[in-house]
């Protein structure tokens, strides 16, 4: 990512995979079908880097 960054590439290559308001939760079902256990809500692309609390909200990278 560094060197599409140094390019100018890192943006459309980033917005080639999913969608900036595609949710990224973890979740626990029992089964495939079934009662989920739990979920962790992760922030979505666009809303990380605005978010203070939560799980996965600080994205280290050299852009940010």
């Amino acid at each position: 990512m560094e060197i599409l960054r140094r390019i100018g590439n890192a943006g459309a290559m980033r917005n080639a995979g999913l969608s900036a308001d595609y949710p990224n939760d973890v979740a626990f079902p029992t089964t495939a079908t079934r009662i989920e256990m739990a979920r962790i809500a992760i922030p979505w692309r666009a809303a990380a880097l605005y978010r203070k609390g939560g799980p996965d909200t600080r994205w280290s990278t050299s852009e940010t």
